[in-house]
């Protein structure tokens, strides 16, 4: 199954992307679409460190979309 988190901008969606990506079903996908630099860094940071996800990005017009698939 897939879920959308649209408009991740801020500290507060940062925030509730992570919580959002701990609570994913193994196997489920989560795309996120991050318009704001510094949560995309640290977004990248977080999910390139965590061994039970994986993580597709690609830049988008208004930012970039990240699709992180737990296994």
């Amino acid at each position: 199954m897939q879920h959308v988190m649209p408009n991740i901008a801020g500290l507060v969606d940062l925030l509730k992307s992570r919580a959002a990506i701990n609570r994913l079903p193994s196997g489920d996908t989560l795309c996120l679409i991050v318009r704001d630099a510094d949560v995309y860094g640290a977004l990248v940071r977080i999910v390139g460190n965590d061994a039970q996800c994986r993580m597709n990005i690609s830049e988008i017009p208004d930012g970039h979309r990240l699709t992180v698939t737990k296994i």
